[in-house]
């Protein structure tokens, strides 16, 4: 799949605001809309390793608008997916380089 073919999935649906210059707005799809909480965790990552001195965007809460501090969790554990919790392992698919490659790393990590 090309970029292009993936953020058309993202927003398709294209909306213009501003006759001159022209300028669009792009409305998110569905599959855009479920791409949220990865943008989401980018935002944390990259807040996190690169902060601002003065961010010119905020996560809040709607209600209380308190600034979000968003983290990643197993839905059926409350764990953190993080390292101490998680690995990838090999998929039914997965072909031997893979395996191999997973095994590796998951050595590596414990």
């Amino acid at each position: 799949m090309a970029i292009r073919d993936g953020a058309r999935a993202l927003a398709d649906n294209k909306q213009q605001w501003s006759e001159r210059p022209p300028r669009y707005e792009y409305v998110l799809t569905e599959s855009g809309r479920a791409f949220r909480p990865v943008l989401i965790a980018l935002y944390a990552w990259g807040n996190e390793n690169f902060p601002p001195e003065a961010p010119n965007v905020l996560l809040v809460h709607k209600d209380s608008g308190i600034d979000v501090d968003p983290l990643l969790i197993d839905r059926s554990t409350g764990d953190p997916l993080d390292e101490e919790h998680t690995s990838f392992q090999p998929g039914p698919s997965a072909d031997d380089r893979l395996r191999a490659v997973l095994a590796r790393r998951n050595e590596v990590t414990t």
